[in-house]
């Protein structure tokens, strides 16, 4: 819940709306009680299209945190007094509440309104980069950092940054981010998974949602991955820490520096990489979705350089004579046997 200071007396009503919403965070409103806040949230909604926007409770999380920003910042600039003490995670009450005090302190009840239908602020908005079979995109962000997207990756990042911290989210796949420094706005990467916080670096992060590792290494500088707030280590140049998903396990190694990222100039390195690795790598290069039914292929790892502009018979033949095995193409799938 989003408290803020007021300054208007309070009348009757709105001292029965905010009997309502105590009792809400006490968890004693009744059916009928609870109906009336529906009532009184809803008309705030002009065409009830916005009331469920959420894929899921990570999503509605930043949306809330969004509001709560939004709705401080306006208070902050109108009055010069505003503070957030909390939010909780059911944020819908607790920031509609907050729109309610800060009618009471200023009259931008119009202004409201106007946000209400309006697009979203530019700078809390999300932008959202997905990329296909056989396709990479370079970004620069808001602040000059450059993000390497390879194939069949996808990314949530704000058009600018507004908050204390640089935040952008790598929703699946692989990616490579060059940060600018900046020592008093961490750059943090959410993965869903561990998460990783810098201040100006270059690191490779790999979290396809297939693989059961997400593989973090930085090429230069120093990383902190965290995992549900715990810190699982500090990475400086050449390390690199795999998460294993199954046993909620993490370790540490050596990677060349030189080697991360190497994917964006299109050069292919595959060390001791799993089938499912493998099969990645051919979808992200050549579109092609790799198959077998062999358990040994399913068990083996596979180590090879190649460069993306080879042609994928030449790829699939240097496999099958490390591993032994023929392939065949049909259509848009290559099996092994």
């Amino acid at each position: 819940f989003l408290y803020v200071y007021i300054s208007k007396p309070i009348s009757v009503d709105d001292a029965l709306l905010q009997d309502l919403l105590e009792k809400y965070h006490q968890g004693t409103l009744t059916s009928a009680e609870k109906k009336q806040l529906d009532n009184w949230y809803n008309r705030f909604d002009t065409t009830g299209a916005h009331l469920y926007p959420f894929t899921d409770t990570g999503d509605e999380m930043q949306a809330g945190q969004r509001l709560a920003a939004r709705i401080s910042a306006s208070l902050l600039a109108a009055t010069g007094k505003a503070r957030i003490v909390h939010l909780y995670r059911k944020w819908l009450y607790g920031a509609a509440a907050a729109v309610f005090l800060l009618l009471l302190t200023i009259p931008l009840y119009k202004l409201l309104l106007k946000q209400r239908v309006a697009a979203p602020s530019p700078t809390m908005a999300l932008q959202t980069v997905n990329t296909p079979d056989g396709k990479m995109m370079k970004l620069t962000l808001a602040d000059g950092s450059q993000v390497w997207l390879n194939a069949n990756s996808g990314i949530r990042y704000p058009a600018a940054f507004a908050a204390a911290n640089r935040e952008v989210w790598l929703t699946d796949g692989e990616a490579f981010f060059d940060i600018s420094p900046d020592k008093k706005h961490p750059f943090i990467v959410h993965t869903g998974k561990p998460d990783a916080q810098v201040l100006g670096t270059s690191f490779n992060i790999r979290a396809y949602k297939q693989l059961k590792k997400v593989s973090i290494g930085v090429a230069s500088g120093k990383v902190q991955v965290v995992q549900d707030a715990q810190p699982l280590g500090v990475l400086t140049e050449s390390k690199q820490l795999d998460w294993n998903q199954e046993t909620q396990s993490s370790s540490i190694h050596e990677s060349d520096a030189a080697r991360m990222g190497n994917w964006k100039d299109g050069l292919i390195r595959l060390d001791g990489a799993s089938f499912t690795e493998l099969s990645i790598m051919i979808k992200n290069v050549y579109s092609y979705t790799l198959e077998t039914r062999n358990k040994t292929m399913q068990q083996a790892t596979f180590t090879a350089t190649f460069r993306n502009s080879n042609k994928i018979d030449d790829v699939m033949k240097m496999i099958c004579r490390t591993q032994q095995v023929k392939y065949r193409k049909q259509g848009s799938t290559i099996t092994l046997y």
